[in-house]
């Protein structure tokens, strides 16, 4: 089998962008799995309802995505004591394919784990994330083994690390503080970069658990596990400080004179109704590992108000696999022309972006005044500068306005600019990837009726910024067009 590292040298080596013509999506449903004590679950029965406005792709099993494709949620490896597990039958209607599923499943005494397959799937909206229906070892297309990482070790939940009961957080870069950064070597994980982290849900009591990395940035939705049963996860998370919005928020902060800029090194959150969590594990990520950058507005950034604010790149990493990390330097009130002089935000990433990273660039609500030309040569600017650092740039539409209308009475500035269509005319001209969000997220909308889209909108008011469940959704679009797109490498990493 080949090694993680080994598959990451052969990526880097053929970094590519594969650039079919957009495809309609399906809807991805929310994976899950359910053990009772003292006997590994058997596979449930996979079902997909029909997505709400968005049509399916036609797949081998009926209309929807293809057979074998992750359904949605974030998918765990499962434990529990005794009993054996067998995969379980699914079947689809219109929706998303044939063959999803929940977390693989294993005996937690037995280190040769025998693994198997599980979960029930319902799909009725695209949704983030994936489980996974392969016999063991999990792995991604490309043959990347997804059950590594970290060893999880119980001595990382100790007192000295993590404080509460509900909820418990954690902090990897307790012995640092102040405004300056934290030294590499001062805490177990306190210096800024990339960390791979697994940990384990569940234990003797039974729980339901969330989990936040850093600033409000949600890796796992809430998770049920019965009493004897642990689900372990694995991820890579970009840990920075300040947290957050790299400009807006600590301007602000500095101005209040109550600075929140996170906690210094990796800190992970883990909430929910009862959360029960045994073990965490955490080590640097391999210097190999891809980064996706994400440069855009407020509709995009680490909402600190999270989860009544949220934007999409908040979300992003509930949607990858171990190998994956998401720096989001997204900053609220940015616009095209700013983002890319201020020297915390663009130029910031290209100091630190390497050969087969990634970069999404969405700008558009706040360039209301931009002319044609001017937007034009700033999205030419993004995509070539990206290529220069041989990086791999995908461009995207900006999210609709819930009040906005029809995908084609979007965004089209005082100054005559049509943003959606640049944006789309850029990347057809540069030969790089584009998601259309502004014409998917449009005409979800629509099918929500009058008042519908206030469930997925900050406060129910705000017509331009979603909360969470709303960046779930666009996340959900995105994820589905990095499989339409076969975005690489991002495509072999998702869940």
């Amino acid at each position: 089998m080949e090694t993680r590292n080994r598959v990451r040298a052969r990526r880097l080596a053929g970094v590519g962008v594969s650039l079919p013509g957009l495809l309609a999506v399906a809807a991805i449903g929310c994976s899950s799995t359910s053990s009772p004590t003292g006997n590994e679950p058997s596979g449930g029965a996979s079902q997909s309802g029909s997505s709400s406005g968005v049509a399916g792709a036609t797949g081998s099993s009926g209309a929807g995505q293809s057979n074998g494709s992750s359904g949605g949620g974030v998918s765990p490896v499962t434990s529990s004591s005794g009993g054996t597990n067998s995969g379980g039958s699914s079947s689809s209607s219109s929706g998303a394919g044939n063959g999803s599923g929940g977390g693989a499943v294993f005996d937690a005494a037995n280190t040769d784990d025998n693994l198997g397959v599980g979960g029930i799937t319902d799909a009725t909206a695209p949704v983030v994330g994936g489980g996974n229906t392969d016999a063991a070892p999990i792995l991604t297309p490309s043959g990347t083994d997804l059950t590594g990482g970290p060893m999880p070790d119980p001595a990382n939940i100790s007192s000295k690390y993590c404080t509460g009961t509900s909820p418990i957080h954690c902090f990897f870069g307790v012995q640092c503080s102040g405004m300056t950064a934290c030294a590499a070597g001062t805490s177990p994980a306190g210096a800024v970069g990339n960390y791979d982290v697994t940990f384990e849900l569940g234990g003797a009591t039974a729980g339901k658990t969330s989990v936040e990395a850093e600033m409000h940035r949600p890796i796992v939705p809430e998770e049920d596990t019965a009493a004897g049963q642990t689900k372990r996860y694995a991820f890579s998370i970009n840990v920075r400080w300040p947290e957050g919005e790299p400009q807006e928020d600590f301007q602000h902060n500095l101005a209040a004179g109550s600075p929140q800029f996170g906690q210094q090194g990796l800190d992970l959150l883990f909430n929910g109704p009862s959360p029960v969590i045994t073990s965490i594990g955490f080590a640097p990520a391999a210097e190999s590992d891809v980064v996706l950058y994400v440069a855009g507005d407020s509709t995009v950034c680490d909402q600190y108000g999270y989860p009544n604010f949220a934007g999409y790149g908040q979300v992003l990493p509930q949607i990858f696999h171990l190998g994956v990390s998401v720096a989001n330097y997204s900053d609220s009130g940015e616009s095209s022309a700013s983002f890319i002089g201020n020297q915390a935000l663009w130029p910031a990433i290209m100091k630190v972006v390497k050969a087969g990273d990634v970069i999404f660039i969405e700008f558009g609500h706040n360039d209301k005044t931009i002319s044609p030309a001017a937007f034009h040569t700033n999205m030419t600017n993004y995509v070539t500068q990206a290529k220069a650092k041989n990086a791999i740039p995908v461009l995207l539409t900006p999210i609709a306005r819930a009040n906005g209308g029809a995908a084609a009475q979007q965004f089209m500035s005082s100054g005559g600019a049509d943003i959606p269509t640049i944006t789309k005319t850029v990347a057809m001209e540069q030969n790089v990837p584009v998601i259309d969000l502004t014409t998917l997220t449009a005409n979800w909308l629509q099918t929500l009726g009058p008042n519908g889209w206030q469930a997925y909108h900050a406060g129910g008011t705000d017509a331009t910024h979603t909360n969470a469940a709303g960046a779930a959704i666009n996340v959900g679009f995105i994820r589905e067009q990095i499989q339409a797109l076969n975005i690489k490498p991002l495509v072999d990493y998702l869940r």
